[in-house]
């Protein structure tokens, strides 16, 4: 019965299309494509309004301790922890001087932190009402989800100018676009681009490139409905 179906990725448009199979045409013909913006009103609060500046990320970098974030459930495997944290314990066991905040619930966290007894550098927060107190304090945002559509993290990362890298699955590579910040979801794959990003040099370059694609995605909904409306 819809005039127009919005979806944000073409990852989405593709399950829809399978999962309703004998009314695809109709689909088709209804869809748009549309990323979700990075400005919502509940990540804009969330932020409180406060920007990490150039001046103060410069800043930041200057220190040798180098936070890598990561947000999600530990209750399913396809949001990627594991692949995080062998990721980690590996560039640890390098000399890598890292340190990883792991924020979220769920039945697996105990054995997750069970597991990173013997790593003091990888930290659980458990369950946080706002997370993006979590990301302003890092250095680089990872999302590895081994199937996921639009991760707010990414858009709460791109809002607040933190640097982020995703795993090839799902929307995530419509979302970054480029495969500088992209990594195949495996331990060995996200262990080197995290190593590569390491380097405050190649940190920085991925920040500034990443503020391009960060207000290519600050748009308004309404507005950006009537102009769909009009132009179809």
């Amino acid at each position: 019965r819809a005039e127009r179906i919005v979806i944000p990725c073409k990852y989405d448009y593709d399950a829809l299309i399978k999962r309703h199979r004998f009314i695809r045409n109709i689909i088709k013909k209804k869809s748009i494509i549309q990323i979700n913006n990075v400005n919502p009103s509940w990540i804009v609060d969330k932020s409180m309004e406060s920007k990490v500046s150039s001046r103060e990320f410069e800043k930041k970098n200057e220190s040798n301790k180098f936070v890598v974030g990561f947000i999600g459930d530990f209750s399913n495997e396809r949001n990627g922890h594991r692949i995080f944290v062998d990721a980690i314990k590996n560039l640890s066991n390098k000399g890598l001087g890292l340190e990883a905040i792991l924020v979220g619930d769920g039945k697996q966290l105990l054995a997750y932190k069970n597991g990173c007894i013997n790593y003091p550098t990888i930290k659980f927060t458990g369950r946080l009402d706002n997370p993006i107190t979590v990301i302003k304090k890092c250095d680089l945002m990872v999302v590895p989800s081994l199937a996921d559509s639009c991760p707010n993290t990414v858009m709460e990362a791109f809002y607040n100018e933190i640097p982020v890298i995703g795993a090839r699955s799902g929307g995530i590579p419509e979302i970054l676009e480029k495969e500088e910040y992209l990594f195949e979801p495996d331990t060995l794959s996200l262990q080197s681009k995290i190593e590569y990003y390491f380097n405050r040099d190649n940190l920085s370059e991925l920040r500034k490139q990443q503020q391009f694609r960060r207000k290519e995605l600050e748009f308004d909904w309404v507005k950006k409905i009537i102009e769909y409306l009009e132009v179809l």
